[in-house]
């Protein structure tokens, strides 16, 4: 079965443990008399856990009157409804010919049942595992046949109200229709989803509605702007193939994280990762103007993924754009298989604002005042120019450190512990590692003291990009995407004049700089 969580798995498995010492039967209470034995009740949990088989049948029975004092489309009465017409609905038993019910009327009961069952998922609360859930378990394979058990079982925590227990004695309280009420519908789902998807308790802020109505309005209006807007280019340059590959992958994110019921994720990839990347889209075209294509379909993708948790937002921007129907019958955007040229122009993507970012703090170090000789801090004047530096290959001797860690790194050598002590000593066993490696090379001998100092960069670096650090190459030419990026760099480091040069042709920068970690000289 699909369980969502490990620890959902666990508890069943707990559960399942002990499971043999429940009594079955009890001698008070509301449920089923023991047919041998009068006086006991069977225990009402094992008598009531296959109720969903009935519901894919109830309309045709009841036709929507509970207390059954109709008789229901079917016209089927209750009498009629012996052991051998249930064999026959949710058993594939033999037609009971003298059950007074048409066959034909039998058969439509069988093929609902057929088409609404196995259950595909039951949502239930934590604290059911050990009880209700495990006899759903049981019941159904006790009574069905393995093609009608249950595929999956989400279970969840409690709800918290900003982080404390709800409770009407203390006043941390609140229904679903005051919250619709105070946040509206969209900015109550929008909050729902951000409170968490795990048997961990999940905790609805009343900040995150307050803050989902302001992003949710200020969406609105920048994208009746953009609708407005006369000025939207039309040839697709870089930044809108970078745009339209981040979009892609946080597309088929959000799709998995929607199917493993994770809203909290899917809010995260669909809607906050998204608005993110058309930022940075927004910097990276800034100089050329946004592409037409590219930021009308960052909206059309947005509001079909966000549908599920802002139906009425996603409905509202959805005729904005002009499209007939709603958008809830609208399809799940197609998007291809990643390729490797997607992997690489969001690799050339995160790449450039990674050093940008590197080099506006060393920018800002470079402008920090210096003290003089009377101990009086000089101001620094602004750079108005700045060289990059960019290395083709790493030298030798790092080429040979990077081929022997990266085994390390993948294995998990490098990777944080909880434990301080335990952090420590798996540090001093690679450093070890390492200098045993070095010694027995004359190249990296040489380069002893600049050898930890650079293998503590590679690894401050992995946490930050991952482990395209570890290869000798990068995958695409450096030196020509940054000189077609200069313009950006410039807006960025707000410095008038920005040159790129190759690391070769200066023996310091050639020492200081690898590849995708260029140096950055400032004049």
């Amino acid at each position: 079965m699909e369980f969502f969580s490990p620890d959902t798995r666990n508890k069943f498995k707990i559960a399942l443990g002990w499971m043999n010492k429940w009594a079955c039967s009890r001698t008070y209470g509301l449920g089923t008399k023991l047919p041998w034995d009068e006086q006991y009740l069977i225990e009402s949990l094992s008598d009531s856990t296959i109720y969903n088989a009935y519901y894919s049948v109830a309309y045709l029975l009841q036709g929507g009157v509970i207390d059954g004092s109709k008789t229901g489309p079917s016209g089927i009465k209750p009498e009629q409804l012996t052991h051998a017409v249930w064999d026959y609905i949710f058993l594939n038993g033999q037609y009971p010919a003298d059950c007074g019910i048409a066959e034909d009327v039998l058969a439509k009961l069988r093929k609902e049942f057929k088409f609404w069952y196995p259950v595909d998922l039951r949502c239930s609360g934590k604290d059911l595992i050990t009880n209700h859930l495990t006899f759903f378990m049981y019941c159904h394979t006790a009574v069905f046949p393995q093609e009608h058990w249950p595929k999956g079982i989400r279970a969840n925590g409690f709800m918290l109200l900003n982080g404390a227990k709800m409770s009407k004695s203390e006043g941390n309280f609140m229904t679903l229709v005051e919250s619709v009420e105070k946040y509206s519908s969209d900015g109550t789902r929008f909050a729902l989803a951000d409170a968490g998807d795990s048997l961990d308790d999940a905790n609805f802020l009343a900040a995150t509605a307050d803050g989902a109505i302001l992003r949710l309005y200020a969406q609105i209006k920048w994208i009746e702007e953009i609708l407005a807007a006369k000025d939207l280019r039309e040839n697709e340059e870089f930044a809108d193939r970078a745009f339209d590959a981040e979009m892609n992958k946080l597309i088929r994110q959000t799709e998995v994280h929607y199917e493993r019921t994770n809203f909290r994720e899917a809010l995260q990839s669909g809607f906050y990762a998204m608005q993110s990347a058309r930022d940075t889209y927004k910097l990276l075209a800034a100089e050329r103007g946004l592409n037409r294509k590219s930021i009308l379909k960052f909206i059309e993708n947005q509001v079909i993924i966000m549908a599920p948790i802002t139906p009425h937002f996603s409905e509202h921007v959805w005729k904005l754009l002009g499209k007939t129907g709603s958008v809830r019958t609208a399809a799940w955007p197609k998007v291809p298989e990643e390729t490797p040229e997607e992997i690489v122009i969001i690799q050339q993507k995160d790449y450039l604002f990674t050093i940008a970012h590197t080099f506006r703090i060393r920018k800002d170090a470079h402008m920090k005042p210096k003290k003089s000789k009377d101990n009086k801090a000089a101001a620094v004047p602004a750079p108005t120019k700045a060289i990059l530096y960019v290395a083709s290959a790493y030298p030798e001797w790092k080429q040979k450190v990077l081929t022997f860690v990266k085994p390390m790194f993948e294995a998990g050598a490098f990777d944080s512990l909880a434990d301080e002590k335990e952090e420590k000593a798996k540090e001093k066993e690679n450093s070890k590692k390492i200098m045993d490696f070095a010694a027995s090379d004359a190249e990296i001998k040489k380069h002893t003291k600049k050898l930890m100092p650079f293998v503590a960069q590679t690894k401050d670096s992995y946490k930050l990009q991952g482990k395209s650090v570890l290869d000798l190459k990068l995958s695409f030419d450096e030196k020509e995407y940054l000189s077609n990026n200069v313009g950006f760099l410039k807006r960025s480091l707000e410095i008038p004049d920005v040159q790129v040069a190759d690391a070769d042709e200066d023996m310091l920068a050639k020492e200081r700089c690898s590849p995708g970690q260029p140096l950055i000289i400032f004049e």
